[in-house]
């Protein structure tokens, strides 16, 4: 995947309680020749299984990355 996940577990000294902070750190990049030719070798290199691809159109990393939070993040609260 091209982003991390931070999380940040709070705990108040008095109360014990916990609050929970996340953030996702992604390093968005234009979508442009260099980008698709970095797909193509990509491609190339592991053996045409494209899920195994970082470098992917905007339309489906979109929906890669809204997938990842909601399977991976939102069912786990």
């Amino acid at each position: 995947m091209d982003y991390s996940l931070l999380l940040v577990v709070e705990t108040f000294p008095k109360t014990g309680k916990q609050a929970y902070h996340f953030g996702i750190i992604d390093f968005l990049q234009t979508w442009n020749f260099s980008k698709k030719l970095e797909r193509i070798w990509k491609i190339s290199v592991n053996r045409g299984i494209k899920s195994k691809l970082s470098a992917v159109p905007p339309k489906q990393y979109q929906a890669r990355f809204m997938n990842f939070v909601k399977e991976a993040i939102m069912t786990q609260m």
